[in-house]
């Protein structure tokens, strides 16, 4: 049995792990850790560009878009153990953004490999301080499973690229590894967790607002379609364990449901998205027309809002012009039942007066009632 190295680089830390018992580099649990990787990075170039040291081609062939430039990057190889072959194995990154943050691999939760980022913001230097100091990577990226072999670095198949895969056939251990293919590798579950919590100096969500990504893919659409790949709405398909997995958080609308296989499915053609919670007029689809539907929506109720007011004020107004009428048919009734009764008792005024008159005659005590009388008929009428 070969005995793994605790490490092959000798500036590696050897420090406490998370300030706990078990030193980086050394090994624990029969976990080997990785040996640095003398990866150097690889040239990329637009097409066409005569620099001798691109070794990919990829991107425009606009000559106005010339570029060469090198890809470095920090890489380690770690020799699989006989486990991963017989049973399930969990491979976890673990990603923290932040001056104070890391990159950590684990097997089993066993620590593998970490890059601080200290690393990056403050790198060694030597006299000339020739080492460029970085940021911390915090660029959305994509979770991407590749199972490939390579003749060029990591593991390869016996003979790669120099003919077939046993060879003359006298090495039993080439005969062996070559007997077992095809291999399959199974996963049983592709997992993201995100720190939530407050003091937490992660991005939340595939779209954060620090890093707008769905604005930055759809200003720069051309850069993420072509004729084999066009933009494509996606509605619903999402993974769901409830039906409020799959709608806009709104307890008055419903966009979506998930179904008895676990996946969202959307109200109607006006939602799209994986988990339903976008409006079909926000894509750029060329097939769809019209505001979005929250606006519509929005607009709606205003314009009912509107309606609803002036009905009742109308209504107010009926009803309050109705009764100003009334008071004034009242009034007008009144006015004339006292016109009446005025006209009625003048009348009688009028004949008591001429029978008082006759009295008159015959004394002054007569004439004086009659005068009463009329003075009170005058301020009556």
């Amino acid at each position: 049995m070969e005995l793994c190295p605790a490490s092959y680089d000798v500036n590696a830390d050897l420090g406490y792990k998370d300030n706990g018992t078990v030193h980086w580099g050394i090994n624990t649990n029969g976990t080997c850790f990785p040996k640095q990787n003398a990866y150097m990075g690889a040239y990329l170039c637009n097409a066409g560009n005569t620099n001798s040291e691109c070794t990919a081609s990829s991107g425009s062939t606009s000559s106005g878009s010339e570029f060469a430039y090198q890809m470095d990057a920090i890489s380690t190889d770690w020799e699989v153990h006989m486990a991963a072959y017989l049973d399930w194995v969990t491979y976890s990154v673990e990603w923290v953004m932040g001056d104070s943050g890391y990159v950590r691999w684990e097997v089993e939760g066993q620590v593998i490999f970490e890059i601080p980022a200290e690393a990056l913001t403050n790198p060694p230097q030597d006299t000339a301080q020739m080492n460029p100091k970085k940021i911390m990577v915090e660029e959305p990226m994509y979770i991407i499973f590749n199972v490939a072999l390579s003749s060029t670095w990591g593991s390869s198949p016996p003979h790669a690229g120099t003919g077939s895969c046993r060879g003359d056939g006298s090495s039993s251990e080439d005969n062996a590894i070559c007997d077992s293919f095809p291999m399959y590798m199974k996963i049983d579950y592709i997992r993201l967790y995100q720190d939530t919590s407050d003091n937490t100096d992660m991005a939340i969500g595939c779209d954060p607002s620090s890093h707008p990504t769905k604005q930055w893919i759809e200003d720069n659409i051309d850069d993420y379609t072509d004729t084999d790949n066009p933009y494509t709405a996606v509605s619903g398909m999402a993974f769901c364990t409830s039906d409020d997995d799959c709608t806009v958080g709104v307890s008055s609308v419903i966009t979506g449901s998930c179904n008895s296989d676990g996946r969202c499915e959307c109200a109607s053609d006006s939602w799209t998205g994986p988990r339903c919670t976008e409006a079909v007029s926000t894509s750029d689809d060329d097939n769809l027309f019209g505001p979005p539907i929250l606006v519509s929506i929005l607009v709606a109720v205003a314009i009912i809002a509107i309606a609803v007011c002036i009905i009742v004020y109308k209504r107010w107004e009926a009803k309050s012009m109705s009764a100003r009428i009334q008071a004034q048919e009242q009034a007008a009734e009144r006015v004339k039942e006292l016109n009446k009764t005025a006209s009625m008792m003048t009348e009688a005024s009028g004949t008591k007066g001429e029978k008082s008159a006759s009295v008159l005659f015959n004394g002054d005590a007569s004439g004086s009632k009659l005068d009463m009388k009329e003075d009170y008929n005058a301020n009556f009428a």
